[in-house]
């Protein structure tokens, strides 16, 4: 946990309980039941009106039942509703438009990028469950190969996975034509896994390679941005990053770090509790020396 009085960015600090309600009914979106994913639509979209209400004012405005706010506040890890009300108090998180930028400097501009990127890193550390990296790591390591897949802004940190864990025991499988992602699919097993990465998680390419993934009970790894997209849904483990959009920076470009951040957290964690034979990394280091001058 980053401590409190960290200096930088500017974004962390009383922001951070609001980024971490947000986070919290995010990412436990898909495991909620339709009541309860109804009281977070409405926390979410209107958190400055709900900060003010009891309990009962929620229950009569939301449409639910006293005992079900409860549930609901337990389920999200609250003590009780006051606590989650002063974080939904500062819900609302200032965002950095790029269309003032030209008024700053060189370094202005570039601290606004740092920041925001920053900011989506410390959402998504927020919203990291430990039992779902936990399977994902179990999952890697007991397959016998893991396909890779995904398009468009997800195929670099696909290939980043790939050059990750190249450095381990874990075989896997790349391609960037969608049509050889169909073909890739269609030859996995059971004993294998998939990792697949979509920013939306709605994207139609991608859908149609889980469908194949699915028909072949192929075990499904997802990285997505949005836990109650169909990828969520049909995935075994969901591993969610967390991005606010700006005017002209979208959220998928955002997402694209955190992305890639839980990428290097999978491969430290596949090092640490799978692969722990430093003889491997030692070959691989020295084959990669004769390369540099």
């Amino acid at each position: 946990m980053i401590p409190r009085d960290w200096n930088g960015p500017a974004i962390w600090g009383r922001e951070h309980m609001g980024i971490e309600f947000s986070s919290r009914a995010r990412s436990r979106m898909a495991d909620m039941s339709k009541t309860d994913r109804l009281i977070a639509t409405y926390l979410l979209d209107h958190s400055q009106e709900a900060c003010h209400l009891s309990s009962a004012e929620l229950a009569e405005t939301i449409g639910v039942s006293k005992s079900a706010i409860t549930r609901f506040v337990k389920f999200l890890g609250y003590e009780n509703l006051r606590e989650m009300r002063v974080q939904l108090a500062s819900t609302r998180l200032p965002v950095i438009f790029f269309d003032d930028f030209e008024r700053g400097s060189t370094l202005d501009t570039a601290q606004s990028v740092f920041e925001h990127s920053a900011n989506s890193l410390i959402e998504t550390m927020s919203a990291l469950r430990e039992e779902s990296l936990d399977a994902a790591v179990q999952l890697l390591g007991r397959s016998k190969l893991c396909g890779l897949f995904g398009t468009g802004g997800s195929f670099p940190i696909l290939y980043s996975a790939f050059h990750r864990f190249q450095r381990t025991s874990l075989r896997m499988i790349l391609q960037a034509d969608m049509h050889m992602q169909l073909e890739i699919a269609a030859n996995l097993s059971p004993d294998d896994c998939a990792l697949v990465v979509s920013h939306s998680g709605r994207n139609k390419d991608v859908m149609r390679v889980v469908k194949i993934l699915k028909e072949g009970e192929v075990p499904i790894v997802s990285i997505t941005s949005n836990p109650t997209s169909p990828l969520a849904e049909q995935s075994d483990i969901t591993i969610c990053s967390v991005a606010e959009e700006t005017k002209i920076r979208p959220e998928a470009i955002t997402s694209t770090v955190a992305q890639m951040v839980i990428v290097d957290t999978l491969f430290a964690l596949y090092v640490e509790h799978i692969d722990k034979d430093p003889s491997r990394f030692a070959r691989i280091r020295s084959v990669i020396k004769e390369t540099r001058l």
